[in-house]
């Protein structure tokens, strides 16, 4: 769940929001996709159930370049994403294993999965305002067509920052994102997004 998570949370980041929405809901997203090209943060995740039990929690970084490449690091427990612009690497250090998939694959396995400037969500979700809560304003997208195996996805802002996100699957699982010590358009070195294969793991998926 962790991985579809963070996978569908920045494809919605960072693609174009055309979607029936109200026009303060849709200039907000628009504000921060136009405005960002990369972005550097710390994160918090944590998993509750449909009764509100903490199930997962978990902490990291999170990089993203466009057009289409990103990394999660996960540092409890220690696993990455990382997308190069043409593969998508899943690395977890306990299986001692990495899974590799073309990007195009998974990223349109359900609507919006579009990275980083190459698609838009105009087709899949509507938007609305949601009040005000913990100091941010939030933002909520629904899948249009009870596509996906999710329910809405909230985005919470401070100004034109993105601080948290929280998605709601079908069975009431929340998960929800927290990012800290946030910078944009910062420069990134090529070699962020170069997932090298540590010695000793298995390899699930191809390579070239």
């Amino acid at each position: 769940m962790a991985r579809a998570t963070l996978l569908f949370a920045v494809a919605c980041l960072f693609t174009s929001l055309t979607a029936t929405a109200s026009p303060a809901a849709i200039a907000r997203v628009e504000a921060l996709l136009s405005s960002t090209q990369s972005l550097r943060a710390n994160f918090t995740q944590e998993v509750r159930d449909g009764n509100g039990k903490l199930v997962q929690s978990a902490a990291g970084t999170f990089v993203l370049q466009k057009p289409g490449r990103f990394r999660w690091d996960y540092t409890t427990p220690a696993q990455a994403i990382v997308a190069d612009g043409t593969k998508l690497w899943f690395y977890d250090a306990d299986l001692a294993q990495v899974t590799v998939r073309r990007q195009r694959d998974v990223l349109t396995q359900a609507p919006a999965m579009l990275l980083a400037g190459k698609g838009k969500v105009a087709a899949g979700f509507d938007a609305d305002e949601l009040p005000a809560a913990v100091g941010l304003d939030w933002l909520r997208l629904v899948p249009r067509g009870g596509a996906g195996d999710f329910r809405e996805l909230r985005l919470g802002f401070a100004g034109t920052d993105l601080r948290e996100m929280e998605l709601v699957d079908r069975l009431g699982q929340r998960t929800r994102i927290r990012f800290t010590a946030l910078e944009r358009n910062v420069k990134l070195a090529a070699a962020t997004f170069q997932f090298k294969i540590p010695p000793d793991t298995d390899v699930v998926g191809d390579t070239k």
